[in-house]
């Protein structure tokens, strides 16, 4: 189950697995389909497989993931589970997400454990 905030500059701020993104819808692409921009808080930029585009560090920005999606919650719990199976995060106390206002959210794959 992911945890997420709403932060006071227009994005949402999502934690997994010790992982910390920042994402927000930024348009379409050209069939379309909802585009979110998803940059990392607490590790480098990775070359990820399942994500819709991968944007390298320039001099411009630090790196961020491109990722169509129509489930945001579901597809970056996916992309979370992927950056955690290559980066090795040491322990992190979850309670201090809660005392600052992270609330959780069910992605389909929490669903399905549960109806199991």
């Amino acid at each position: 189950m992911i945890k997420t905030l709403e932060t006071t500059h227009g994005t949402t701020k999502a934690y997994y697995n010790n992982v910390l993104v920042e994402y927000k819808r930024i348009k379409n692409d050209v069939y379309g389909n909802p585009l979110y921009k998803v940059t990392p808080v607490n590790f480098c930029f990775r070359k990820l497989a399942g994500v819709y585009r991968n944007y390298k560090p320039t001099y411009k920005h630090h790196g961020y993931y491109l990722l169509q999606s129509y489930n945001i919650a579901t597809d970056l719990q996916d992309l979370m589970q992927e950056v955690s199976e290559k980066v090795n995060f040491p322990p992190f106390d979850e309670a201090i997400l809660d005392k600052h206002g992270y609330k959780e959210v069910k992605t389909l794959q929490d669903q399905q454990k549960e109806a199991e």
